[in-house]
């Protein structure tokens, strides 16, 4: 496992602060999970894991909607941020939450 350096680790949480209140203040009504970002070593992209709470809002149609508005994203990031660059946003479908939720269930249905 890689070690992050103190720069990446509050750069990722600073992203992760400004999306989520993004999709806080224009995705209002939906039930979004920004749950950790992850950003490269030269601070030029970053990943952005996100999820739906909702059943009906698949996580992966979740993202193409967050990609199609991702350069929003960036302009608020980039006044925000007092890095050289910009991080390039990629958004990914964190599954985590389901798998965690099918992991449960068969728990519960164990004899």
């Amino acid at each position: 496992m890689k070690v992050l350096s103190q720069r990446q680790l509050r750069v990722n949480e600073q992203i992760r602060h400004l999306v989520s209140e993004i999709v806080g203040r224009d995705y209002s009504g939906r039930l979004i999970t920004i749950g950790e970002v992850r950003v490269s070593p030269d601070l030029r992209a970053a990943d952005v894991w996100v999820s739906s709470m909702a059943e009906n809002d698949p996580a992966e149609q979740l993202c193409r909607e967050l990609t199609q508005n991702r350069r929003h994203f960036e302009h608020i990031i980039r006044k925000a941020l007092s890095t050289k660059h910009t991080p390039r946003l990629r958004f990914v479908a964190d599954t985590g939450y389901d798998y965690a939720a099918t992991i449960e269930t068969k728990i519960r249905n164990l004899p």
